[in-house]
């Protein structure tokens, strides 16, 4: 199904407006980044059919030329690049448009949120055999070299785990927003300097060693994906490190972090935050407590003399201590716990209007 690059390697070219919109707005002025996202397309480019299970995703606002960068790889391409705005076109039944496709574009309209839609997108990033089924015939196994480049607004973009290794995120710079001029001017130089050419030629001579493609970079973007795709449990007690207290949401008794806290006073902030974003289905009381154990290690299940009774307590470790384990937890080097606008619609919830501003 190959059929070869659009245009002839040409060092004669420039593309140097290209290379400035990669490093100046794509990747916010990081040279690291900036590196990343070059070896990115040019291992497309250089080992076309090994695929090297990352997916690019690009997050910024509209007119930061984040769409033209994946139009500008696809002139190279020809018929192997297809642009999609419908997530229908990424996960759904009738695909034969990916079976000659070395880059898939997913351009805004794609929701990270669709439980049934997680493990496909996954699958395209990742496998190396796919199953392409054309409208009114049957569905055949062939090989998948479908590289996904995702370019969005939206604050969640991608289902990304605490161990995530398929998707870099970058957020775009706005130093160019909204400025025809400099994306005209990029364009003609592309079209009439032989712009397409050299960057052909610039990607066929990256040197690929000096890059490891399967380190992401760690990213606030990337970051962003995490907490947005975490699980109730640990979504909830994200909320309850950010607000630096446990007790239930309904609870204004006590502001502060505690050292201890009675077992059934932790599963009752689970359960109120589980209401409030209209959770469907709560895990009990031992399995919360299971899974708090593993973001937090340093929390103990003990007894503790109340009065005249014993009582199950939680021996809770200091504040920063547990933001620090939960960073550690999703492989976060920061985490701006002064934050205020996050997105609580747990996973496997479509449509759930519960948010930070209800609690």
């Amino acid at each position: 199904l190959w059929r070869g690059w659009t245009v002839e390697p040409d060092p004669g070219g420039d593309c140097s407006l290209f290379l400035d919109h990669v490093k100046t707005n794509l990747a916010a002025g990081n040279e690291e980044h900036a590196r990343y996202i070059m070896a990115w397309a040019a291992q497309m480019v250089q080992e076309p059919a090994s695929k090297p299970g990352i997916s690019l995703v690009l997050r910024g606002g509209m007119g930061t030329g984040k769409t033209i960068f994946g139009q500008v790889l696809g002139r190279l391409m020809g018929p192997h690049y297809v642009l999609v705005d419908d997530p229908h076109y990424v996960t759904g039944n009738f695909n034969s448009h990916m079976a000659a496709c070395l880059l898939l574009q997913a351009d805004e309209g794609f929701w990270a949120g669709d439980p049934g839609a997680a493990g496909r997108l996954k699958g395209l990033v990742t496998s190396t055999h796919q199953m392409i089924e054309p409208k009114g015939k049957d569905a055949v196994q062939m090989a998948n070299h479908v590289r996904l480049l995702v370019t969005s607004n939206s604050e969640w973009v991608v289902p990304a785990g605490p161990d995530e290794r398929r998707f870099a995120v970058f957020d775009v710079g706005d130093a160019s927003a909204q400025n025809r001029e400099y994306f005209g001017d990029m364009l003609r130089q592309m079209e009439q300097s032989g712009g397409y050419g050299r960057l052909l030629h610039e990607l066929q001579e990256f040197d690929l060693s000096s890059v490891d493609l399967n380190r992401l970079p760690e990213t606030d973007a990337l970051v962003d994906q995490k907490i947005a795709s975490l699980s109730p449990v640990d979504k909830w007690w994200y909320e309850c490190l950010r607000r630096g207290w446990i007790r239930p949401f309904n609870d204004t008794t006590e502001m502060e972090w505690p050292s201890y806290i009675p077992t059934g006073e932790v599963y009752a902030s689970y359960i109120a935050f589980s209401e409030k974003i209209r959770l469907r289905y709560c895990q009990t009381d031992a399995q919360v407590g299971r899974s708090l154990q593993k973001i937090a290690p340093g929390i103990q299940r003990c007894r503790r003399r109340n009065g005249t009774r014993r009582e199950y307590v939680y021996r809770i470790p200091s504040l920063d201590a547990c933001r620090a384990a939960f960073a550690e937890h999703i492989r976060a080097n920061r985490i701006d716990w002064q934050d205020d606008e996050i997105d609580v619609d747990g996973p496997g919830v479509p449509g759930s209007p519960g948010g930070v501003d209800d609690l």
